[in-house]
């Protein structure tokens, strides 16, 4: 019996630039090397040009693709270019962006204002409800920043002492947001809060600061790497309520230690060296391998229960300091090293 043909995916992002994106593409080859297909990457070189990704339709259509994978550059300008995608009748399935015109198989994207006005009011909070805010935007006709900027403002009517001071924008650029936050800041002069629609822009308005010499509490979106280390080194403000690991094959992760050393509880399988960081209910949550149900329910409880997020968060973190601080674990090591020198010399 001849083995099935191999499924082609054409996967279409917006830009190089962003590492959501790029996060975006090695998720799609890992998944479709995981189910046995393989994937085509048709990325425009300008940035989010929607003349450039309508081509690059026509060019993946014509290799006459199983599937495809797509987030709009534009939320009209390629229009025509998905309603050729529904004349071929090749399965559509979106992400982040909707998809406007033409059938699609499924879409998979968030709640940008829900989640804007989380981030939002993070910050409005820690500033203790007032202060000078700077909110920084995507391009002027992103769907993802036009909602999370409308959320950002409508938060702050919640915080009458939080004064919206501008609206810059940064197009989703750090380089860009670095530039045009400098020049602002420059000529507006200092604010208490930076509120940025991703965390791209946030790394740019934390350089604009440092180009200016002022401060500023700096919140992003997205958790991306840099952000991340942003967090742990206190440069900008974690917007997390608590963190999920659900990988089921891991060593020591340090994901999960960073996540506890700023008060997050986790949610994680109970896989390998895990259990020796998180302690099942008390500094988060464990769950089986493979139990996507069980997972679920684990971050449905933290999410509906805010008390309860606050004590293993305090847990968490007393439980990094007390057992995995820099010195704690190099006095261990030596101690390991010692004991074994002298187990060796009998």
């Amino acid at each position: 019996m001849a083995a099935s043909a191999e499924v082609r995916l054409a996967v279409f992002t917006k830009n190089r630039s962003n590492p959501a994106y790029e996060a975006a593409r090695l998720g799609a080859d890992r998944v479709a090397a995981r189910l046995g297909a393989t994937t085509v990457h048709y990325v425009p070189e300008a940035f989010d040009d929607p003349v450039e990704q309508s081509a690059l339709v026509d060019e993946a259509l014509a290799t006459k693709p199983d599937g495809i994978v797509f987030t709009p550059t534009h939320p009209t300008k390629v229009n025509a270019a998905l309603e050729r995608i529904a004349a071929a009748r090749v399965p559509l399935a979106g992400f982040v962006n909707p998809i406007p015109v033409g059938p699609c198989v499924t879409y998979v994207g968030a709640d940008d204002a829900k989640l804007a006005d989380a981030i939002a009011r993070r910050l409005y909070g820690h500033l203790g409800g007032k202060g000078r805010v700077l909110l920084v935007s995507g391009p002027i006709e992103s769907v993802t920043s036009i909602a999370r900027t409308r959320a950002f403002s409508a938060a702050a009517k919640a915080f009458p002492g939080v004064a919206l001071a501008g609206i810059v924008i940064g197009d989703y650029r750090e380089d860009t947001a670095r530039r045009r936050v400098g020049e602002w800041l420059a000529a507006n002069g200092p604010v208490d809060g930076i509120c940025a629609a991703n965390d791209v822009m946030a790394i740019g308005a934390l350089g604009a600061l440092e180009d200016t010499r002022q401060s500023s509490t700096v919140v992003g979106v997205n958790a991306i790497p840099e952000a991340v280390a942003a967090i742990v080194a206190g440069k900008l403000l974690a917007t997390a309520d608590f963190a999920v690991l659900p990988s089921w094959s891991e060593g020591f992760p340090r994901s999960s230690l960073e996540a506890m050393s700023l008060g997050l509880p986790v949610v994680a399988v109970d896989a390998c060296g895990i259990d020796e960081q998180v302690e099942h209910e008390t500094t988060g949550l464990l769950v089986p391998p493979r139990d996507a149900p069980a997972l679920a329910d684990a971050i449905e409880r933290l999410v509906e229960d805010d008390a309860l997020r606050a004590r293993m968060g305090r847990a968490a973190e007393r439980r990094v300091a007390e057992r995995f601080a820099m010195s704690t674990c190099a006095t261990a090591m030596t101690r390991v090293w010692r004991d074994t020198i002298a187990t060796a010399r009998g």
